[in-house]
């Protein structure tokens, strides 16, 4: 049925027809994905302000309490009482050719070279009939590592302070029961090696660093009777100040102890490796145990003494304990310093070619934040709280029409809070501080 419109009613229904409130219309336009995107955004803007207003409030509150302390133990592995022969995925800590170091001298001064450079024709090479008890053992794998610039730069001066203190290194060693070559360093290339190598320009110290180019190792000198010396170097050596601090393991305990975790008491040792009675199987082995004593409950058991690699006399670490902890500062900006120290750590690393073994690494790590910046962070950051405040109103008000449906979600960044009279004093306020504020942000 046809309704028909009297003549001159047109204009009274078109007044009585509801107009769409503007709450519908937005309500309408929206559609499921563009909610969700809508609130994404309204949930990114809130953790922007979120963000930057713990950065400034964290610089306020480091004015009044500037220094934070936290200690972390670290563990790797299985501690060897309790565990047993097994695979050790990777290949940390194994004496490759082309990871291995030695301090080979180039005109006057010693530098840092891989054992594969020096063979290269870096090092005079003299070569040996047969394998030398009092040589080395070290490794070839078939995808050597490229050794970075900065690696050499940062073992170039230690092959300094090892060229100064290396009397000193050899009585560490002696001391603590060990024969330590005194002339140069004698290698054999390969598990599979015929004859011994023997670098004639070089010290008879042996770098074995951790992983591919890292600014850590373990040193060591080869012994005379097969038993490679591992000492770790500290202080001095690593960075200004300190002493030229040597750390070496007691022979006795380090010999024991190998003995006892690969329960095979008739070894022997061979170019740094303990050799089963079968002459096959062989395992190289090294030993740290820093700032922890040999009777310390579930320690390893072992002794290390710690030397000053200059004056060649023994270290008291126990009534002074800051003294010989190894550490590293680091500071930013003048206006943050973070200073790294190894309360203590121990190792134990015993692995054959195909890297079966043993593996255990424990550190107790303190690290202590100190900040600079006083109260003239304060007054840097007034005007950013000002601007904080003014973004966390916009935000508000930006919900309160969303939540209401009297607007869709706009972007509410700090962008649209330059016209800030806050902001405007912003860099006048900001001060020599400029720089560290654009970190924080």
């Amino acid at each position: 049925m046809v309704q028909v419109v009297p003549e001159g009613d047109e204009r009274r229904l078109a007044c009585t027809t509801p107009t769409p409130l503007a709450s519908d219309t937005i309500l309408a336009r929206r559609t499921s994905k563009q909610i969700f995107w809508n609130r994404l955004s309204a949930f990114y803007d809130v953790c922007c302000w979120c963000l930057t207003l713990n950065l400034v409030a964290t610089q306020v509150i480091n004015a009044f309490m500037d220094e934070s302390m936290m200690d972390t133990t670290l563990v790797y592995g299985s501690r060897p009482f309790e565990s047993t022969i097994e695979y050790i995925p990777g290949n940390n800590d194994d004496p490759y050719i082309d990871r291995a170091m030695a301090c080979v001298l180039v005109g006057r001064v010693y530098k840092a070279v891989t054992l594969a450079q020096a063979l290269n024709g870096v090092a005079v090479i003299k070569q040996l009939a047969n394998i030398t008890y009092d040589s080395y053992t070290v490794m070839v794998r078939s995808d050597p590592q490229t050794t970075m610039k900065d690696t050499y730069a940062y073992y170039n001066p230690i092959c300094s302070t090892i060229a100064l203190t290396i009397n000193g290194i050899r009585h560490a060693c002696t001391d603590q029961g060990y024969l330590p070559v005194k002339d140069s360093l004698r290698i054999n290339v390969g598990t599979d090696a015929t004859h011994t190598t023997e670098l004639t320009n070089a010290l008879p110290v042996l770098i074995i660093p951790y992983w591919d180019n890292p600014a850590a190792a373990r040193y060591g000198i080869p012994g005379e009777d097969g038993v490679f010396c591992t000492v770790m170097l500290y202080n001095q050596y690593i960075r200004p100040g300190g002493i030229y601090q040597v750390v070496a393991i007691n022979r006795s305990d380090f010999d024991s102890k190998t003995r006892l975790w690969l329960n095979e008491p008739h070894g022997t040792w061979r170019n740094g490796w303990y050799t089963f009675p079968d002459g096959l199987t062989r395992y190289y082995s090294h030993m740290q145990n820093d700032l922890r004593s040999k009777d310390q409950p579930k320690g390893l058991g072992v002794e290390a003494v710690v030397y000053d690699g200059l004056t060649e006399s023994i270290v008291d670490c126990t009534s002074n304990p800051t003294f010989c902890q190894s550490q590293q500062l680091m500071i930013w900006e003048s206006v943050v310093l973070h200073k790294a120290t190894a309360l203590w750590a121990e190792c134990v690393c015993i692995q054959d070619k195909d890297r079966n073994g043993l593996m255990w690494y424990s550190v107790q790590n303190q690290d202590t934040i100190t900040f600079r910046g006083g109260l003239r962070a304060v007054v840097a950051n007034l005007s950013i709280f000002g601007l904080l405040l003014r973004w966390s109103i916009a935000l508000l008000a930006a919900w309160r029409g969303y939540l209401y449906y009297t607007s869709d979600w706009h972007r509410c960044g700090i962008g649209i809070l330059a016209c800030s009279d806050t902001f405007v004093w912003l860099p006048l306020l900001l001060g020599s501080n400029i720089k560290l504020i654009f970190l924080c942000f």
